[in-house]
């Protein structure tokens, strides 16, 4: 029946011979408008497979193209956007990207890091864009040394160093290089693996007493989130610090975290009756009055000493260079 009402259609005589018979035919009448739709819905089908295989194809094009140009400002910040609109974390993407232009700094620590699954988790392997996983690590790592290519380009020299208890011999680590090789960005980066934060913190207390090393100007707290090990790395963090140094603390409102590893215990009863991480920030702000906290109202909270942020732009030795001549 199909088939011959399918060649019936094919010319405006049979259509009009087919429809006089059908619409003298009650229960027929489904049939020929269901057939109607069916052969439009069909034409429409074949037009839109047709241009999804041009999008594919010129997607495909388009990637190679991107993957082969050097990096540029507009492609970085087109990278901020992206995971500021579509990835799992967004209310940290801009936060971080700004503090980190804001201050100038010369030196930028985050604790935690986590791996990335660069490329299979990408779409055409394309570095730039949102990774499908939820799990994906190395967000806030691609921010901040985004941050550190537009600094250093403006004559900041900047270094972005990620400490991590997860150990650089693991085969998820050589695919965090690969990203941000392909991505432009390794040259800021100075991975330190393997190796505890707070103990970490410590150690690096004693290389800047010696004079090896610089305080440090921002810092991302996003490592263990229990009590007891963000109230220790914050007490670190706060004698090696700089002057005008802000701690960024992610998931600041959780009271309690079990990373599930045995790697990393989580919260017990004490650190619950503390209140996990956000008691952690309430406990360390009350115990240093020089110190206070602003809360974002989703996951992020700010730590700034005597509520500097930015160096006094007004002082000829603070204020950073012009780019534009100015108006005559």
């Amino acid at each position: 029946m199909r088939a011959v009402l399918s060649r019936l259609l094919a010319t405006k005589r049979s259509v009009r011979i087919a429809k006089s018979w059908l619409m003298t035919h009650p229960r027929a009448l489904w049939g020929y408008r269901g057939l109607r739709l069916r052969i439009q819905a069909r034409r429409w089908s074949r037009k839109d497979k047709e241009s999804a295989i041009a999008l594919e194809r010129w997607f495909e094009r388009q990637s190679a193209h991107r993957r082969k140009l050097p990096g540029t400002d507009l492609a970085y910040l087109e990278m901020v956007r992206r995971h500021a609109a579509d990835g799992f974390t967004p209310y940290m993407v801009l936060p971080l990207f700004s503090y980190a232009l804001l201050l100038r700094p010369e030196r930028i620590v985050e604790l935690g890091c986590s791996y990335t699954y660069y490329p299979e988790t990408y779409r055409r392997a394309d570095p730039w864009v949102v990774s499908d996983a939820m799990s994906e690590g190395l967000v806030s790592t691609r921010l901040l040394l985004a941050a550190c290519r537009f600094l250093d380009a403006h004559g900041v020299r900047v270094t972005l160093t990620s400490v991590d208890l997860r150990t650089a011999d693991h085969p998820l680590f050589a695919r965090n290089e690969a990203l941000l090789r392909d991505l432009g960005l390794a040259a800021w980066w100075q991975p330190a693996m393997g190796v505890d934060s707070v103990s970490w913190l410590r150690e690096e207390e004693e290389r800047i007493r010696a004079g090896s090393a610089k305080l440090i100007d921002l810092a991302f707290v996003d490592s263990n989130h229990t009590y007891a090990h963000v109230r220790a790395e914050l007490e670190a963090l706060r004698r090696i610090m700089a002057g005008r140094g802000v701690m960024l603390i992610d998931n600041c409102y959780a009271l309690t975290y079990e990373p599930g590893v045995d790697s990393m215990p989580g919260d017990g009863a004490k650190g619950i009756s503390h209140g996990g991480e956000y008691g952690a920030i309430l406990d360390f702000v009350g115990a240093h009055p020089e110190w206070s906290v602003e809360w974002d109202g989703s996951d992020l909270a700010v730590l700034k000493r005597d509520g500097e942020l930015v160096p006094n732009v007004s002082s000829p030795e603070s204020a950073p260079p012009p780019r534009l001549r100015p108006p005559v």
